[in-house]
């Protein structure tokens, strides 16, 4: 039995519509609607050229963010703004952390949230480091902190310059960067947790170790350290294993045995 149409005109889709309320909503919201009803009645109206006729409502509405202080306080919790300095934040280049602040500001709400203050970013090199790469410091120029008229730059470069953690900030960006891999111990260290985690007898090839997630690793034992046989022999002592030499001739010493045995 065929369904029966329940908008056999303009008249009665309109009146469908209306008792719906969709004149209260925007037309791309009824035609991307997950219930079928709705879109089945878009699709009608727009088959038969009726949805020019009907009025809809063209704003689309926007959800204002952080409706309460309640809201705007988690919201800031949640994302560590308590460890941070309201002005790196006013200043950052994160659009909806800006939006945050500034909204906070705008309502008060900010009076009652427990920023960081400023000086205490420079209490100790771990937090003083964390603020250089928030805020990019990392990516420029060190003569240009040190002369900068931004008070914060300055700031920042003449306390690391003051105390010696200079240094230590340009080692971090340096293994950040992939220099640590040069560095012998370090790979073979790495290459022993490998091992242990995958349950290997020795490091595999380049291409299963790239596969295996540890393509770092693989393109230093290629480029860094002789390639992968040489470097297998260096993990064999690094972990206080026989050489392969070694372990050849236990083979054939045992296979000797047991042949002379068997006589």
């Amino acid at each position: 039995m065929p369904r029966k149409r329940i908008w056999i005109d303009y008249d009665s889709w309109r009146e469908y519509g209306i008792e719906n309320e969709f004149n209260k909503r925007n037309a791309n919201e009824l035609k991307r609607s997950r219930k079928k009803r709705e879109r089945s009645w878009y699709q009608v109206g727009s088959g038969h050229k009726w949805v020019t006729s009907f009025q809809f409502n063209f704003k689309i509405e926007k959800r204002e963010p952080w409706n309460s202080e309640k809201e705007w306080m988690e919201y800031g919790l949640s994302n560590g703004f308590d460890k941070r300095c309201s002005t790196e934040i006013a200043r950052g280049k994160n659009k909806e952390a800006k939006y945050w602040i500034h909204k906070g500001k705008r309502k008060g709400w900010t009076k009652n949230f427990e920023f960081m203050k400023y000086n205490n970013f420079f209490r100790n090199f771990e937090m003083w480091q964390q603020y250089g790469l928030n805020n990019g410091f990392d990516k420029m120029n060190p003569s240009k902190l040190s002369r900068s008229k931004d008070k914060r730059m300055n700031s920042w470069y003449q306390n690391g310059n003051k105390k010696g953690w200079l240094d230590n900030f340009k080692l971090t960006l340096k293994n950040r960067s992939g220099g640590i891999w040069r560095n012998l111990d370090y790979t073979l260290s790495e290459a022993e947790k490998v091992i242990n985690k995958k349950g290997w007898n020795t490091i595999p090839s380049s291409g299963d170790m790239t596969r295996n997630g540890y393509s770092s690793l693989a393109y230093a034992i290629s480029h860094y350290h002789g390639g992968f046989p040489v470097f297998r022999e260096k993990l064999r002592a690094y972990m206080s294993q026989p050489s392969s030499a070694s372990q050849l001739e236990n083979f054939l010493l045992e296979y000797v045995g047991e042949d002379n045995g068997s006589k």
